[in-house]
């Protein structure tokens, strides 16, 4: 859905609070886009130790996980699967964590017919470090796609889970990604998003939703400057390449 720029012109804060928000957020802080068309959901959250024992922890950070952990928020279609490609991320206390970074993935080999957009949410702490080092990776059919070939737009605002750092309380960070495979020639039949945080930083949420109609649903980069008013913490976005 793409930002109505009339009806911020001449607005209040609120207003334009109302003009930005592509739709309401949920209780648990991701956002429900409500996709035209044909679309699935697979979404993660709770990724502790209590949850998912047998896993690496502190000392053992560095090891393989045993398995992929399937998506487990009620009315998740159920074919995404979350898995650590590299670096320290375990389940610990209250959050998937990592001491000295890492690279995870979300992927799934049974897509959605038609797919034309992907939207990517992670609900992340960075626990004064880095949360994100770089914009996730697209695969589709287990290659990687060129940046400049398609449309990414990206949005950062704070998301929904309170945690203390050093004696501190701070706010989680909610990322959303979506990319445009509208002109994606051929059938795609499986796709991967692998992302790599920082020290210290600690995932709560995480969701996947998939369509077979393209729809921006993440705001435009025209209200960049408007972004301040609601409290965000940046708007990106890529463009392909003339």
């Amino acid at each position: 859905m793409k930002t109505n720029l009339s009806c911020m012109v001449g607005a209040f804060a609120f207003a334009v609070l109302s003009c930005l928000t592509p739709a309401a957020v949920q209780a648990n802080g991701v956002v429900d886009y409500n996709l035209p068309g044909v679309s699935e959901t697979d979404g993660w959250v709770g990724i502790t130790a209590t949850n998912y024992p047998g896993y690496p922890g502190y000392s053992t950070s560095s090891d393989p996980w045993p398995n992929p952990i399937a998506a487990n928020v009620g009315g998740s279609n159920g074919n995404g699967e979350l898995d650590k490609v590299s670096g320290s991320s375990y389940p610990s206390g209250s959050s998937l964590y990592s001491p000295s970074g890492g690279t995870l993935s979300l992927s799934s080999d049974d897509t959605i017919s038609g797919l034309e957009t992907i939207i990517f949410q992670l609900d992340i702490g960075p626990a004064g470090g880095v949360a994100l080092t770089g914009t996730p990776t697209l695969f589709i059919n287990g290659v990687e796609i060129d940046v400049e070939d398609f449309d990414i737009y990206s949005y950062v605002g704070t998301g929904a889970y309170t945690f203390n750092f050093m004696g501190e309380p701070e706010d989680s960070f909610l990322y959303s990604y979506q990319w445009d495979l509208s002109g994606y020639v051929g059938t795609i039949t499986s796709y991967e998003i692998q992302f790599s945080v920082g020290s210290h930083a600690q995932i709560y949420q995480m969701q996947v939703d998939t369509g077979n109609t393209f729809v921006q649903a993440v705001p435009e980069p025209s209200a960049m400057a408007l972004v301040g008013v609601i409290g965000a913490l940046g708007l990106l976005r890529r463009r392909r390449a003339a």
